[in-house]
């Protein structure tokens, strides 16, 4: 998931197309987000916050080469906008993610937040 922080750190850098299948609706939203924090220059910074993923499942499909990750993951990475505090939420949430092969590279194509709760990491849990 080093995309997030490059993405999230530089979102006018950020290549949604190297990680999401063009044309999914996935591909629509994060592009659409992205867009929006590199207009309205909302970022993270290295050292602030930090984002832990657990992989709880991983199923494969083999015939419709596709694939589903259930994660869980806790995130303390505080988004500035303008250099002031924009988002210091603390989050943590059971997330399913659906990935498709796309010339030998998973690539994603949905996302979902299972549960989300704030201020608690329910990952420990």
């Amino acid at each position: 998931m080093q995309w997030q922080d490059t993405c999230y750190q530089q979102p006018k850098s950020c290549r949604v197309d190297e990680f999401t299948i063009v044309g999914t609706k996935y591909h629509q939203a994060l592009s659409e987000q992205i867009s929006l924090y590199a207009k309205s220059n909302i970022n993270s910074r290295p050292g602030r916050g930090k984002r832990e993923v657990a992989i709880e499942s991983i199923t494969v499909d083999d015939a419709a080469l596709v694939a589903q990750v259930d994660a869980c993951i806790y995130d303390t990475v505080i988004l500035y906008m303008d250099g002031f505090i924009f988002n210091d939420h603390v989050s943590s949430s059971h997330n399913r993610w659906t990935l498709q092969l796309d010339n030998n590279r998973w690539k994603w194509i949905n996302f979902q937040i299972l549960h989300r709760e704030y201020n608690t990491n329910i990952c420990q849990e």
